[in-house]
């Protein structure tokens, strides 16, 4: 009996190794592995395929929340204090965020770090921000211009970004977290990443994986572009002066060159993941013990999510016939340790009902576009002798 992983990362790395090794030896060749001609080549497709006018590659999904941040609040306080150091927005006080907490901790450790008290806000059954709920917190908090909403895409589902939108709406800035959607489509169909400013993460495991960590910002506005090239880069334009205390947050050339072969082939792998949906639906939907998630042609799928309340039992069932699952995710932020400190510093004194019951019933399958139709089928058959069982 075959082992089937969660995500085979070495399939898809045979499946174009001549092209992924071709631009891995430019790089090499070239011997320019910081910046250059190939991180702006990838930044003009990745802009470019989400109907973005900017892209800036920066070092992970992690720390593009947090430049995002804060070239929001730099733009701010450089237009309320323009004769003063760029380094005055670092002290001036603390913003607001409100994201979910059915998420990975870089979401809420980014807005941390960038200087937000963070409040969270439960969801709804697919695991996506319930927009009642935010408009409530929304008004509330009394949010305003230095003040965020992060909503995450879950899974490569979208959250109702027309909703939030008009919720957000000269009250504070959405800058949305794409982790998991890379390429699925807003509701009127355009591209995840061409609205607000977005950040995603090219974790070796996404949909769009690079050989190592990596990420990026999408933004149709030239001066938080300009802003986040500044900071991620040590607060410098040029290789001499720095304006302002940065970072080092830079995307690996070598990264770039992984990615920008890969955007070659991110559409039909995508589709991939939507035939592998349609199926596990389709031999899946007769198990009353399970829900399963609802079937989009706007989601890319990065991951397949079912629910039930024998999780743990089933997991074990799977992994003993050799099929490897996940959870995503097994503790909400605002349960783990960190969020002791955080919960006490904060005012989150609503429950997350939904949060912490989806976290003990989700169950993530394989998926990945070279996962093979029997493959499928024997992990649905699996699941079915589980159920049939109980």
């Amino acid at each position: 009996m075959k082992k089937i992983p969660l995500v085979d990362l070495r399939a898809n790395y045979l499946s174009i190794k001549s092209q992924i090794d071709e631009a891995i030896s430019k790089v090499f060749e070239n011997t320019s592995f910081i910046g250059g001609p190939i991180l702006s080549e990838f930044e003009s497709n990745f802009a470019k395929k989400c109907n973005a006018k900017y892209c800036i590659g920066v070092s992970s999904g992690t720390s593009a929340i947090q430049l995002a941040i804060e070239a929001y609040k730099l733009k701010y306080f450089l237009n309320k204090y323009p004769d003063e150091s760029m380094n005055h927005w670092k002290y001036d006080r603390w913003s607001k965020a409100i994201t979910v907490s059915n998420t990975f901790i870089a979401t809420v450790e980014s807005a941390w770090n960038a200087k937000c008290d963070i409040s969270f806000v439960d969801v709804n059954e697919n695991g996506l921000i319930n927009t009642k709920l935010l408009e409530q917190k929304v008004e509330e908090m009394k949010m305003f211009d230095l003040d965020f909403v992060i909503p995450v895409h879950l899974y490569g589902q979208v959250c109702d970004m027309d909703e939030i939108n008009r919720i957000c709406k000269n009250k504070c800035h959405v800058i949305e977290d794409c982790a998991q959607s890379h390429f699925s489509r807003y509701s009127d169909g355009s591209v995840v990443g061409s609205k607000n400013t977005c950040c995603f993460s090219f974790f070796p495991g996404k949909s769009l994986g690079s050989f190592g960590d990596a990420g990026a910002i999408t933004t149709n506005d030239p001066e938080i572009a300009s802003l986040c090239k500044k900071l991620r880069n040590h607060g410098r334009d040029n290789k001499f002066d720095s304006d302002v205390f940065g970072y080092n947050y830079r995307m690996d050339t070598l990264q770039a060159a992984i990615l920008n072969v890969k955007l070659n082939h991110i559409d039909e792998w995508n589709d991939k993941r939507r035939n592998i949906v349609k199926l596990y639906n389709e031999k899946l939907s007769s198990i009353k013990d399970i829900i399963i998630p609802k079937y989009d042609e706007n989601y890319a799928y990065h991951l397949y999510v079912i629910r039930t309340p024998k999780r743990d039992e089933l997991l074990k069932f799977l992994n003993e016939n050799e099929i490897e699952c996940g959870i995503h995710y097994k503790i909400p932020v605002h349960q783990q340790k960190v969020a002791k400190f955080l919960m006490k510093s904060l005012s989150n004194k609503e429950s997350l009902p939904v949060t912490e019951k989806l976290s003990n019933e989700i169950l993530s399958l394989p998926i990945y576009p070279e996962l093979q139709i029997e493959d499928v089928e024997y992990i649905c058959t699996k699941i079915k002798e589980f159920f049939n069982k109980c």
